[in-house]
C-alpha cells in the first residue's frame, strides 16, 4: 500500500519500488506469462483467454492511478488506462531482460526502473 501522505510522483515511484523488490526476490515469477503470451500468437483460443485476463489488471491499475491522482490533487494529461497499459509494458521488458543478461543487475535494474518511472510520469503529465 502506498502511504497517504505522498504526492502522485512519489506514489508511482513507491509502487515501482515494490514491484522491483518482488522481482529481486523472485526473478522467475515475472517470466511466467511470457510463454503463454508468445504461444497465443498462434492459438486464437488462448489469445481470447489472455486478452480477457489482461483487461482485469489494467482496469484495476487504472482505478488505482485515478484514486492516487484524486487523493493527491494531481491532474493527469492522459486517461489513467493509458498509464496503466504503459507502465506494465515497460516493467515486463525489465523483468524479462534483467534475469537473462547477467550484468550488474542491481545498478542496471535501478537505472532502468528510474527511467521507466520518469517516462510514466512524463506520459501522465506529472513532474
Amino acid at each position: 500500500m502506498v502511504p497517504a501522505d505522498q504526492d502522485f510522483a512519489e506514489s508511482i515511484r513507491r509502487m515501482a519500488e515494490m514491484l522491483i523488490q518482488g522481482l529481486r526476490e523472485q526473478p522467475g515469477r515475472y517470466l511466467l506469462p511470457a510463454e503463454p503470451t508468445t504461444h497465443s500468437m498462434w492459438d486464437p483460443d488462448l489469445r481470447v483467454v489472455l486478452v480477457a485476463h489482461q483487461h482485469h489488471p489494467e482496469k484495476m491499475a487504472a482505478d488505482l492511478l485515478a484514486e492516487v491522482a484524486a487523493r493527491t490533487g494531481c491532474s493527469l494529461t492522459v486517461e489513467p488506462l493509458s498509464v496503466a497499459r504503459f507502465f506494465p509494458a515497460g516493467f515486463d521488458g525489465i523483468a524479462q531482460r534483467h534475469p537473462v543478461m547477467g550484468e550488474d543487475t542491481a545498478n542496471a535494474l535501478d537505472a532502468d526502473t528510474s527511467r521507466l518511472v520518469a517516462a510514466t510520469l512524463a506520459l501522465a503529465g506529472v513532474s
